[in-house]
């Protein structure tokens, strides 16, 4: 069987441990782990720090914020997205 993925491990132990969570608070920590995900992903192929819309380079300023950002300021990621 081939190992779980963050947000496989996350959903999988959700409610194992008999804590009580506001609704939607899952959905929020697995909507971080695949945008960090998603960072790593674009940091193996090369492409972290460029924007996924137009190529172009994302502030540092920008990336220090929210190093999982993936869009410059001109293609701005949808606020519920947000860290």
């Amino acid at each position: 069987m081939p190992p779980l993925s963050g947000l496989d491990r996350l959903t999988k132990d959700a409610g194992a441990d008999g804590i009580r969570r506001p609704p939607g608070s899952l959905e929020k920590y697995a909507e971080q782990l695949a945008r960090i995900e998603s960072a790593l992903a674009r940091m193996e192929a090369g492409r972290y720090g460029l924007c996924t819309g137009c190529d172009a380079r994302i502030p540092l300023t920008r990336l220090k914020a929210d190093p999982a950002i993936a869009t410059c300021a001109d293609c701005k990621e949808p606020e519920n997205l947000s860290v």
